[in-house]
């Protein structure tokens, strides 16, 4: 970020090397060069990058990525460089600077197909869909010749909640030679069907966290925080798990499956310990068997819910196995991360989060009377120990009031058939991947 004084960032970034105060020089330059800011002008991108060289060395970054910005502040006009260290920050998962460097790469030789791919994907990942809208928009013929540019405009359309435009490139996409692209070009399709489906009883506006996740990812959201609702929009920044919303989870997912017509025999419980407490809380409340995920593929096959706490928290191995569709199987995921790409959609999820901390895990408490903050240790007891804590929690006063709105979306929504439907109710092929970002905006940490 940069400061209030009344100083030139520069300035301000070199004071702070001077104090040795590396972490706040980067703040301090990707605050100027997060997009849409940043440099202009051939000579002041010479600044940037040699200041960047010199901010890279002090948080001892690579010396092979520093030499290559030190080449740039020599010619920063260099496309092939400029494009890889887009790259690099895409990977360091500094987007909204990788977008500020793809635009001077547009700007110094427009149209370049792989920049402007860049962009539009960089601007997808900065959460700014609109922004790549107008960019991308400038590249008329790019557009018409390219369809993979043609392809990320519509999917930034999308993100941006234009639907009709979005659907004015799906033919085109289509009919392209490339299978991949009309493989993108039906996931396309299919989510402005499932937006004609809900549209006439959710708003889809840029508050309707729920409505546009369906439509994004044929997923149901149960929950919306009830916190901060005027600049996160029903999604947590950063949330403390509790014993009563595990709960209410639970419920909501008996509601859900029951405005879906489902009713899985068994539970799943994966091995990670978070999903094995919410799942043996879960077969409680719900009265139903609750079982370990099977490692045979065969007892894979079988119908049932299967429950995770948080799915970043699988073993690679495991979260393989629940990469397909089968007969009968719910996958629901409690605690959802909505800020980095999820490469499997889950058929429910009760929370969207940037940061959380299990009930039973190490949690953060501030004393009332000094305002420290400390940290107490994770819980050490039993999964069932745990499980009853679940059970016995109090549910909040209204915590299910929205409930029959919720079921009333999810009955519209299971009307959507073939490669469309919801998640929930397919029984075959691939799970679809997690979209990142929604028409809807939440502040994040960043």
């Amino acid at each position: 970020m940069i400061s209030n004084t009344s100083e030139p960032w520069h300035v301000e970034l070199v004071h702070a090397l001077d104090r040795g105060d590396a972490r706040e020089a980067f703040l301090i330059f990707r605050g100027a060069h997060a997009y849409p800011t940043g440099p202009t002008t051939l000579a002041e991108w010479k600044l940037s990058f040699d200041l960047f060289a010199r901010v890279s060395r002090a948080l001892s970054v690579n010396p092979g990525i520093v030499r290559d910005i030190e080449r740039l502040a020599e010619t920063p006009d260099d496309l092939v460089r400029l494009e890889l260290l887009s790259q690099e920050l895409i990977e360091q998962n500094l987007p909204d600077m990788a977008a500020t460097v793809l635009a001077w790469a547009d700007d110094v030789e427009p149209a370049q197909e792989s920049v402007v791919i860049a962009l539009g994907h960089a601007l997808e990942a900065a959460f700014l869909p609109h922004e790549g809208v107008t960019h991308l928009r400038r590249h008329g013929t790019l557009i018409s010749e390219c369809p993979v540019v043609r392809y990320q405009l519509a999917l930034l359309h999308l993100l941006a909640g234009q639907l009709d435009a979005t659907e004015h490139h799906v033919p085109a996409l289509a009919r392209a030679h490339d299978p991949s692209v009309q493989l993108a070009a039906t996931q396309l399709g299919d989510s402005v069907r499932r937006a004609r489906a809900i549209r006439h009883v959710t708003a889809l506006d840029d508050s309707d966290l729920i409505g546009w996740h369906f439509v994004l990812n044929g997923s149901f959201l149960l929950h919306r925080s009830r916190e901060g609702s005027q600049t996160m929009n029903g999604r947590y920044a950063f949330v403390q798990d509790d014993w009563e919303l595990c709960r209410e989870a639970i419920h909501r997912v008996d509601a859900a499956l029951d405005a879906m017509e489902l009713a899985p025999p068994r539970i799943f419980a994966l091995p990670e310990r978070g999903s094995q407490i919410l799942a043996h809380a879960a077969g409680q409340l719900l009265d139903l068997p609750v079982l370990d995920w099977p490692e045979d593929a065969a007892g894979r096959e079988l119908p049932g819910l299967i429950v995770a706490y948080d799915m970043s928290e699988l073993s690679e191995p495991t979260y393989r196995t629940l990469q397909m569709h089968r007969p009968g199987q719910v996958l629901w995921n409690h605690a959802n991360c909505w800020t980095s790409r999820q490469p499997l959609a889950a058929d429910l999820v009760t929370y969207l989060h940037q940061q959380q901390r299990a009930p039973w895990g190490e949690r953060l408490s501030v004393d009332p009377k000094s305002g420290t903050m400390s940290s107490t240790p994770p819980l050490a007891h039993d999964v069932k120990t745990l499980a009853a804590m679940i059970v016995k929690a109090p549910l909040p006063e209204g915590a299910l009031g929205d409930i029959p709105r919720l079921q009333e979306l999810i009955s519209n929504a299971r009307l959507v058939e073939g490669s469309a439907a919801p998640g929930a109710l397919r029984d075959r092929g691939s799970r679809r991947g997690e979209r990142l970002g929604s028409p809807v905006t939440s502040n994040r940490f960043v």
